[in-house]
């Protein structure tokens, strides 16, 4: 199955703020991604892709259960083919370079659109490596239902475009 975007994958979530995961879980399976798990604790995703081998794990910087990305290390022996997408709303460098170090195939920051996510997970699975940093544009409040649909489509656009 193909999405507006291109091809589907099978996600695994982790985030500590679980209206987060929900919202995300259903926005990325609108898109035509099949979300096998969502979890707010590092280890309870761990063990979960150990059996599940998602395409993909979106995961927090800062759990409590591994601060620091300190974890990331055993995915590459539990689940070899699962590529890791950090979204975060920390923004620091110096985090950006060690999730990269661990493993990390994309660096995303929270302030950014579900559709620069999902654009940003079919590049990953392209075999680039990202980083999507800060959204430093204020959105403007629609007035109207057209503005509110431009602002919709507009969401779809990369920076160059």
């Amino acid at each position: 199955m193909a999405t507006q975007l291109g091809r589907t994958f099978d996600i695994v979530l982790t985030d500590d703020h679980l209206i987060l995961l929900d919202a995300l879980s259903s926005a990325l399976r609108q898109l035509g991604h099949r979300v096998l798990a969502i979890h707010t604790s590092y280890r309870a995703a761990f063990e979960s892709i150990k059996v599940l081998h998602p395409d993909l794990w979106v995961l927090e910087s800062q759990l409590a259960d591994a601060p620091n990305l300190d974890a990331m290390d055993d995915l590459a022996l539990a689940s070899p083919g699962t590529k890791i997408v950090v979204l975060t709303a920390d923004g620091d460098q110096k985090t950006i370079l060690r999730a990269l170090d661990r493993g990390a195939r994309s660096y995303v920051h929270e302030t950014r659109s579900v559709a620069v996510l999902a654009e940003d997970l079919q590049r990953v699975m392209a075999g680039e490596q990202t980083v999507v940093e800060r959204s430093l544009v204020a959105k403007p409040r629609p007035a109207d239902a057209e503005s509110v649909e431009l602002l919709r489509l507009a969401n779809y656009l990369t920076h160059r475009e």
